[in-house]
């Protein structure tokens, strides 16, 4: 089920976008190549993942995900999309979402591009 209806316009806030990799400095060095500078975050408490923000005058942001080192994020539900090195791989809107379901109210994975 989707929030959208025919006829009508919904407007979704996005709050962040996710894109993972499995080194956060080559992904840094490729966003500053196409001049847009990010901002280390620093590692993630509970998965192994460090991360890199990029800001928006909207307050959104997209967040790059890697692992602290080699192999560290193994345990982490964003494993499989790290070492696929999958780019763009999942969004998040503020609570409340417009879906009803509380599994995506937070984060919708989307199949990496």
């Amino acid at each position: 089920m989707s929030p959208v209806v025919v006829g009508q316009l919904t407007h979704i806030k996005v709050d962040h976008a996710s894109v993972c990799g499995s080194q956060l400095d080559a992904m840094r060095e490729t966003f500053a190549a196409a001049g847009l500078s990010t901002d280390y975050g620093g590692p993630h408490a509970n998965a192994g993942t460090q991360m890199a923000l990029l800001g928006f005058d909207d307050g959104s942001y997209l967040e790059l995900i890697a692992p602290q080192k080699p192999g560290m994020a193994a345990d982490s539900s964003w494993a499989k999309m790290i070492t696929g090195d999958a780019g763009p791989c999942a969004w998040a809107c503020p609570c409340p979402c417009p879906w009803p379901w509380p599994a995506v109210r937070r984060v919708r994975e989307v199949t990496p591009l």
